[in-house]
């Protein structure tokens, strides 16, 4: 090889690095996107891929979303159906103070009957109810399949950010075989500080159990302005046409309050 030739070589190796240089100068300040928190990168200040740095805090993106750990109930009372959901929030160190929510009455292909939405709360590692009741005609209830619920727009909050209420349910008087059936009792409010309000739910099982999927019939009530350390009474009533064979026995009631 002449020495002419080495020199091209090297002349031409040289000028397609410099090439190369001013083609990423020109990627870099000019055409790569700048970082942000929804590029799938850990980039910028970021401490974890998109989290952090004045993104989303990482604590909040790891968490797991809500959850229902069962299958949603609906019943059918005259021109309602009234729908019961258990959500389960897996995350023990943070709640939500505000999430929205979305129930869908379905057909058996998937097809919209009647639809709902609204907005709630969780605390840490809490076990909540929502129960919704939607108008509905005859017709509509025979193509009833199945219900689906989801949930978004969860604003995570820590457990000390959002502590939970103690409030429980006491003195309990249940006439579960009357028509409608009833439970009354005390909304006991534990906690140092007062409530303005608080829903009750009540759930009524049949003879094979008592979980989620063994529930014959649900009702819920609101109470107010429940004061510290005080109580409030309230009195739960179940739909008329509720069938007794379809009652077992046992009943359970929940209260959800925020301050």
């Amino acid at each position: 090889m002449s020495r002419r030739t080495v020199k091209r070589i090297i002349y031409g190796v040289g000028y397609l690095i410099v090439f190369c240089a001013v083609v990423f100068l020109i990627y870099s300040y000019a055409v790569k996107p700048a970082p942000s928190c929804f590029d799938g990168l850990k980039n910028g200040n970021e401490t974890g891929i998109d989290c952090d740095g004045g993104c989303v805090p990482c604590s909040i993106k790891s968490l797991i979303p809500l959850q229902t750990s069962w299958a949603p109930k609906y019943f059918i009372s005259g021109d309602k159906a009234i729908v019961a959901i258990e959500i389960k929030n897996p995350n023990l160190n943070h709640g939500a103070d505000y999430f929205d929510y979305e129930i869908s009455l379905l057909d058996a292909g998937g097809g919209v009957i009647k639809k709902t939405t609204g907005s709630s709360y969780v605390y840490a590692g809490e076990i909540k109810h929502i129960v919704e009741i939607l108008p509905i005609s005859v017709q509509e209830t025979r193509g009833i399949n199945k219900v689906s619920a989801t949930f978004s727009s969860a604003d995570w909050k820590p457990k000390e950010e959002f502590p939970k209420p103690e409030i429980q349910p006491r003195s309990l008087t249940a006439e579960l075989k009357q028509i409608p059936p009833t439970i009354s009792g005390l909304a006991a409010n534990a906690s140092a500080f007062p409530l303005s309000k608080a829903t009750v739910f009540g759930f009524i099982y049949n003879n094979f159990g008592s979980s989620f999927a063994s529930i014959s019939s649900v009702s819920k009530t609101e109470i107010e302005n429940i004061p510290a350390f005080g109580e409030k009474p309230f009195k739960l009533t179940f739909p008329r046409d509720l069938n007794p064979d379809s009652i077992g026995g046992d009943y359970k009631i929940y209260i959800e309050a925020r301050q």
